[in-house]
């Protein structure tokens, strides 16, 4: 398989093409060759943040160090520092950026924006540091134009994370040029060459396919004054609001680079309080309307089938749980002894750039053979890992009527706590089970097309072929690219665009039977509005059935039945006797279901 590695160099890759492209086909725009350059840069380091195991340190991970309040089992809470709040690994990918540059004895220095970077130690001249020279002297300085200054690196940072560092009200590195903060992480649309990338390569990793579904994107992009598509999150349209009644001009100053507002973004409102604002932004013909709902669902599909599936989930959380057991008692070296004599734990490794470069998937082989007895637990799930007997998937309800979604507005503590107030009991090979909170996993799964319930071809804008000549123009005269209307594809659009899923696993493999009954019978009666009962015993004998003291239980429900005989686990099972096949047949029979599957159970088959 690829790794990010291959996917950055894949990036930086489309990142200049794109740009080049923008460079040569619209001149006028006045992309440098140092901006190209920039924005390579950014899409090469865009994911050096990333902790071990891809998304499971900073989502699963750090998200339930905070629940758990972790600080307490650590010991002394004032020589471990906070959390940060709403950290993301684009946040670790600059800390690694200022690393590297401290490496070579350079740093940003906000002071001096269009000056070579400052020089705090031994390594690189920051005057030879940049663009390669177009000469073959090398004594000399790099032409102003060709070294990478502060402003560049604060430009490179911001397309990082697609937006202004710092919460600023603009962009320090490019505010001329806002379509170029679309390539590497578009803030209007989604529709970016990282994307581009990793769907092209997941796709051929694990489909099989050619992977080069959407390189055309990248090829046939152009820049064109558009409407914003989210007025309400977008920084630049809250500052226009603010500053429009000041009667602010676009332009920008020579000396400091700032950016005040353009007469077209103005005068395109129609009121003062209009937030529809328009931005130069990338867009593209019209001819690729329906590619682009392709990659959106593309998008989506990649999400359920693999990022999702089910066997991957159940070994995250393993891995999840043993970062969390080893968090308390685990150091990681860091590069200041000084304030953190015994290192930093685990869940604040970003911290530090030296600890998190300590940290990447080689952990579970260095806890593994740690000889620290607080380990312990860790190592005996490391262990079950190995053996890829990861937690198991029971089941799921997708939430898709008024009734069911109550069930997702539940906490998912509250859903686990309700399972385990039922009391049920279940005999198996003579030993008695119940469910204790620490056994269950409930995942609140939403999967969408990029912008939840919204159609994310309606963040993007397109223009006909017959206006493509106009981009010629000058800038302030480009056209404007609109928002497609679905009538032109209506028949490609999903019915939905959000789907929500409650799945539930179990960390102990002999209770995964007794979950599944009994999350169902929560489930017939959540749904009904009643409280469940209190204490129900439910034991197996024969392997098979179901009996409640000597009756056999029918089935709950219809979602029950269809996940309990003929799921995975039973369907190659057909040890099933007589009476229960039976008893299921008339279920069907009862509840007009198909006869093909009481004729099933009649048969025996």
């Amino acid at each position: 398989t690829h790794n990010r590695f291959e996917h950055s160099l894949g990036v930086a890759h489309l990142c200049h093409r794109r740009t080049q492209n923008l460079r040569q086909c619209q001149p006028q725009l006045g992309i440098t060759e140092k901006d190209v350059m920039c924005v390579a840069i950014a899409g090469l380091c865009h994911d050096l943040g990333h902790g071990p195991f891809s998304h499971i340190y900073d989502g699963q991970f750090l998200s339930q160090v905070r629940e758990k309040e972790r600080l307490r089992e650590i010991g002394d809470k004032s020589k471990i520092p906070a959390l940060p709040v709403n950290w993301a690994h684009e946040e670790a990918s600059l800390m690694m950026i200022d690393a590297i540059l401290a490496s070579h004895g350079m740093e940003i220095d906000k002071n001096c924006l269009d000056k070579p970077l400052k020089q705090i130690g031994d390594g690189l001249d920051a005057r030879y540091y940049g663009l390669p020279p177009l000469s073959v002297d090398d004594t000399e300085p790099f032409a102003p134009d060709r070294v990478l200054t502060s402003r560049d690196w604060i430009f490179i940072k911001e397309c990082i994370m697609g937006q202004p560092l710092d919460d600023a009200s603009q962009y320090v590195g490019r505010p001329h040029l806002e379509f170029l903060y679309d390539i590497v992480s578009n803030p209007h649309s989604g529709m970016d060459d990282d994307k581009v990338d990793y769907f092209a390569r997941d796709q051929k990793q694990c489909h099989n396919t050619s992977g080069d579904s959407f390189h055309m994107f990248p090829k046939d992009a152009f820049v064109a004054w558009g409407k914003c598509a989210k007025p309400e999150k977008c920084f630049r349209c809250k500052h226009l609001v603010a500053d429009k009644k000041m009667g602010c001009r676009n332009e920008v100053d020579d000396e400091t680079k700032s950016l005040t507002l353009n007469p077209r973004m103005l005068n395109n409102c129609n009121s003062e309080n209009d937030p529809r604002k328009l931005h130069l932004m990338i867009c593209y013909p019209d001819k690729l309307l329906i590619k682009s709902m392709d990659f959106f669902k593309t998008r989506f599909r990649l999400h359920e089938e693999i990022y999702s599936h089910r066997k991957a989930k159940g070994a995250e959380y393993m891995i999840c749980d043993i970062l969390l057991n080893a968090d308390p008692h685990y150091r990681i070296k860091t590069s200041n002894p000084e304030n953190f004599p015994n290192g930093l734990p685990i869940s604040r490794a970003m911290l530090d750039p030296e600890s998190y470069c300590n940290l990447n998937d080689s952990i579970l082989d260095i806890l593994k053979s740690s000889t620290n007895p607080g380990l312990k637990e860790a190592q005996d799930l490391i262990k079950r890992f190995s053996r890829r007997d990861f937690y198991s998937y029971v089941t799921k309800e997708e939430i898709n009527d008024t009734n069911r979604k109550q069930l997702w507005e539940k906490d998912k503590n509250q859903i686990i706590s309700e399972l385990c107030n039922n009391k049920w009991h279940h005999d198996n090979c003579g030993k008695k089970l119940s469910l204790n909170p620490e056994d269950i996993i409930i995942e609140k799964l939403e999967i969408h097309h990029g912008r939840k319930e919204v159609n994310p071809v309606d963040c993007m804008r397109f223009l006909p072929k017959r206006d493509l000549h106009l981009l010629n123009a000058k800038v302030e005269n480009l056209p404007e690219a609109k928002c497609a209307k679905e009538s032109d594809y209506f028949c490609h659009i999903p019915r939905t665009f959000l789907k929500q899923t409650l799945r539930v696993y179990s960390r102990v493999s002999e209770k995964v039977d007794l979950l599944l009954h009994t999350f169902n019978q929560w489930l017939e009666y959540s749904i009904a509005g009643d409280d469940a009962p209190n204490s129900i015993v439910v034991e197996e004998h024969d392997g098979n059935n179901i009996y409640e003291g000597d009756n056999i239980l029918e089935p709950v429900s219809i979602s029950q039945l269809s996940q309990t005989p003929l799921n995975e686990e039973h369907e190659n099972n057909n040890n099933f006797s007589e009476v229960s096949m039976e008893a299921r047949a008339d279920f069907y029979d009862e509840y007009n279901l198909p006869s093909s599957q009481a004729n099933r159970f009649r048969k025996g088959l």
